[in-house]
């Protein structure tokens, strides 16, 4: 497929990567794919699998995990980046790292962690972008390093090029606070910028919102936080049948399935089968039909725009057109976030979460001993050249990259006495 000319071309003049990559220019991957590959293959990618996404891994099968929701991400991303003729390499590669910094139990791990920041570093809070680029920099070690006179024969971080890191620093909201912050610092981030300096970057960021904003949806269904009722009484669901009813194309079968999802028979509603299709078509239809907007609504921006130049892209260009926005984001906050996100039950599990992590982090400040030998390692190695308080960034490492179970395995058997979670 030939890209459109505002998409990240991968020219090896302009690919730029920390270190000197000895497989540029002469592997069977482009420098994107390598990257994907190397996220792919990495631990980090593979512990997504029991990270939260909005239930703790042990509370059913089929609920959302991290990965889950970064493979429906990458879907709804590609589908939109192959419409605008964006780099779909650099999309994958970017999509497949952008959780790669969420620690375990989800949005109350990320406060937890926050707080331990604030607390006992002394230091302006965690976010999972930054960490997400720290990991991929520096706390990954996969490669020796080439370079003779180099200090050290193994090569921290992935080596990914700085498109991709960008893309998964940008994918959401960017702490200038902690973009200050030695550990953290990356590129020369201009503090004002609040997207990706690539559309393949800010499409990931939006297909990001897109996938959770469903998946969430479908699983408070499913647990009955909220009712199928509240949704077709949204704004957004208004919004979209609208615009479903102004379609010429396939509008006899749109119409049909409109009735089906709003109208059901009263035979209908008492078949649990009949309610669960309803819901997941629901949530699809409205899924696809905020991808229709934010591919429409860019290729408007574009052709308005004048000469766009990848890497130099300083505005939101993919977004939603704003009727749609003005609906997404009151569906956002007021069915998600107050309904689904503040039921008993989720704040049940943060709770367990939270107090978790905290326990972690007193046992391994208190007694480095407790850490396995390469966090042991690591710890002294930053202690001796940054101090103890720089230090204690690598407990926050190594809590944030464990996994549920993992975090909770480890709470019962260093604790002097029995747990339950």
């Amino acid at each position: 497929m030939s890209l459109a000319p505002y998409a990240c071309d991968e020219n090896l003049a302009n690919i730029r990567r920390e270190y000197l990559d000895p497989f540029e220019g002469v592997s069977d991957r482009s420098p994107f794919e390598r990257d994907r590959d190397r996220i792919l293959h990495s631990p980090a990618f593979r512990r997504l699998a029991h990270k939260t996404q909005l239930f703790i891994y042990s509370e059913g099968d089929h609920y959302r995990t991290r990965l889950t929701h970064t493979l429906e991400a990458t879907s709804v991303a590609k589908r939109i980046g192959k419409t605008l003729g964006l780099n779909l390499m650099l999309i994958e590669a970017t999509v497949f790292g952008h959780d790669l910094g969420q620690p375990p139990f989800g949005h109350a791990g990320e406060r937890a962690l926050s707080e331990i920041m604030k607390t006992e570093l002394k230091l302006p809070g965690f976010k999972h972008n930054h960490q997400g680029v720290r990991v991929v920099r520096k706390c990954i070690f996969q490669h020796f390093h080439l370079k003779k006179d180099s200090p050290e024969k193994m090569l921290r971080g992935l080596n990914l090029t700085d498109d991709t890191i960008e893309g998964i620093l940008f994918h959401t909201n960017v702490d200038k606070k902690l973009n200050n912050f030695q550990m953290y610092k990356y590129l020369d981030i201009v503090p004002e910028r609040i997207n990706s300096y690539t559309l393949e970057g800010q499409v990931v960021a939006i297909a990001d919102e897109i996938a959770q904003i469903f998946h969430d949806c479908e699983d408070g269904l499913k647990h009955k936080m909220i009712s199928l009722e509240e949704v077709l009484k949204s704004k957004l669901y208004l919004v979209a049948k609208e615009s479903w009813n102004k379609q010429e194309k396939n509008n006899e079968y749109i119409t049909e399935v409109i009735k089906m999802v709003s109208t059901p028979t009263e035979e209908d509603k008492l078949s649990s089968r009949y309610q669960g299709v309803r819901e997941a078509v629901l949530s699809k239809s409205l899924r696809d039909f905020l991808i229709y907007d934010v591919i429409k609504t860019t290729k408007e921006k574009i052709n308005g725009h004048g000469e766009l130049k990848t890497r130099k892209i300083a505005t939101q260009v993919v977004d939603f057109s704003p009727l749609v926005k003005e609906a997404y984001l009151y569906f956002k906050k007021e069915i998600i976030e107050k309904k689904v996100y503040n039921d008993r039950r989720l704040i049940t599990m943060d709770i367990r979460g939270s107090n978790a992590i905290k326990i972690l982090f007193q046992l391994f400040n208190n007694e480095k001993k407790l850490l396995p030998d390469e966090v042991f390692e690591e710890y002294n190695l930053i202690s001796g050249e940054l101090g103890e308080n720089y230090a204690k960034i690598i407990l926050i490492d190594y809590i944030s990259g464990m996994t549920d179970r993992y975090a909770l395995m480890m709470c019962k058997d260093l604790l002097p006495y029995p747990i339950e979670f």
